[in-house]
């Protein structure tokens, strides 16, 4: 119905202004609300592992990752050149170092209102998974929801003959630790030094978290996996890992590190995690791979 005179038309006006501010105000409201959804492109030596470090750098996520013990010389690639002793032997004769080759890929996630946190988490490391296993590259992974914990693993991988085998996670091996008070440190020693099958050391930690917390560890016949994760919430309930894996044939640095990192989100730590620096034999660390852990005096 149109007004009828000077007064309903201006009535009508002021109506019709604060109805419209009103609905562009909601809907501005609605637009700053909606969901942020952003693209990633992913290039690394280790692609999955890589994605993942994005999601939990910036999130309070807690998702684990570990590597395929990669067998396929067409899944690594020499970097022997690195190395800096490499004038100290001759031609040909230097002990080789061995990284992944890696792979490219893209996966988009969505970020809730406010950018606090990712909108189906789960949904997001099935797409990471996805893109990596179309692009053909080394391993093949699932992840598997464990509580608050998604635990990205590899379950298959190529063997020498370049074959796809069925492969189950290093940490599924069952361990046992007689109880005792040790730091948190400590206490990543030995769960590594418990499992026998691989050599698995401890890589980079938040030092000071791990040094500073003391408590009881112990372990009778349960999965690394269990025991390593009821550490981690004891010490520092926004701390995961990430276990990964030297190719390099050398015996001093092959093998598995495990690597502890904090979560991001409004409650990241102001410190850094410390790579401890090897001790091995000249030309036995790697450029490519993780680090390897001076050991404790304790041991």
């Amino acid at each position: 119905m149109y007004p009828k005179s000077r007064l309903h038309l201006a009535q009508y006006l002021v109506s019709l202004s604060l109805v419209q501010g009103g609905v562009s105000l909601c809907a501005g409201v609605a637009l700053a609300q909606q969901p942020n959804v952003t693209t990633t492109v992913i290039e690394d030596s280790r692609p999955v592992s890589k994605a993942i470090e994005i999601l939990t750098a910036h999130y309070p996520v807690l998702i684990t990752y570990e590597d395929p013990p990669y067998e396929y010389a067409q899944d690594l690639k020499d970097v022997t050149f690195m190395r800096k002793d490499l004038h100290l032997y001759k031609n040909g004769e230097a002990p080789r170092l061995l990284t992944p080759i890696g792979g490219v890929f893209n996966f988009d996630y969505v970020v809730s209102p406010g950018g606090a946190d990712i909108t189906d988490l789960d949904v997001t490391v099935q797409k990471i998974l996805d893109a990596h296993a179309a692009t053909g590259g080394a391993g093949k992974f699932a992840a598997e929801r464990a509580g608050q914990w998604l635990h990205v693993t590899p379950r298959e991988l190529k063997n020498k003959e370049g074959l796809w085998i069925e492969r189950s996670s290093i940490l599924d091996t069952r361990i046992t630790i007689p109880a005792q008070e040790v730091d948190g440190d400590r206490m990543l020693v030995l769960i590594t030094e418990a499992i026998k099958e691989v050599p698995v050391r401890v890589g980079t930690t938040p030092m000071n978290e791990f040094l500073s917390y003391h408590g009881l560890i112990e372990a009778s016949d349960e999965p690394a996996q269990a025991v390593l994760a009821r550490v981690l919430q004891e010490v520092d309930p926004r701390a995961t890992w990430r276990l990964l894996y030297e190719p390099s044939p050398i015996e001093a640095i092959h093998g598995y590190y495990l690597n502890v990192l904090i979560v991001g989100g409004p409650q990241a730590p102001k410190f850094r995690a410390v790579e401890r620096p090897p001790q091995p034999r000249p030309g036995d660390s790697t450029p490519a791979g993780p680090v390897v852990r001076t050991p404790s005096a304790r041991n």
